[in-house]
């Protein structure tokens, strides 16, 4: 037995979505989320989905966003941009908690927060607490190692 559903208004359904878009130009996120609030996402097709989630990231909604494209990816199944949405904003998962800590890293971090003033806003490459090389770019960064096995890369900020 199939069930019926009422027929939809596409007016509100418009205006509801022009009511998002404005809030997420705004970047008001409160707006934009009492605007989604008033939305029957059970019954919007799965392009309004999609866009609504990417309104939500655009208005700093992000909850909202991993919300609707999760809902979206239940509804439907088979559409693959809100399956990549779900997945993208999906929360992160531990995978292995048994790790003993990497004690190369705890030295890269120290030395990222002795000598920061120094390298601001340059590229560094590390490996155990020591510095390999630094440069402007990460290409000309990357020109300078031979071998970047174990070596942290970054941008000092």
């Amino acid at each position: 037995m199939s069930r019926s559903l009422p027929p939809r208004d596409t007016k509100g359904d418009q205006d509801n979505m022009a009511a998002l878009e404005m809030a997420a130009i705004m970047g008001n996120k409160a707006a934009f989320v009492q605007a989604a609030g008033q939305i029957d996402w059970l019954a919007c097709p799965a392009t309004d989905l999609a866009r609504a989630v990417r309104l939500a990231l655009a208005a700093g909604a992000h909850l909202l966003a991993r919300n609707l494209a999760t809902q979206g990816a239940g509804l439907y199944p088979d559409h693959p941009e809100l399956q990549n949405m779900a997945h993208v904003l999906a929360p992160p998962r531990v995978v292995r908690d048994d790790l003993p800590p990497v004690p190369s890293l705890q030295a890269d971090h120290a030395w990222l927060r002795a000598h920061a003033d120094t390298y601001r806003g340059q590229w560094v490459a590390l490996r155990e607490g020591v510095l390999l090389a630094a440069a402007a770019t990460v290409r000309e960064l990357e020109s300078c190692l031979e071998n970047t096995d174990g070596v942290l890369i970054t941008k000092v900020f």
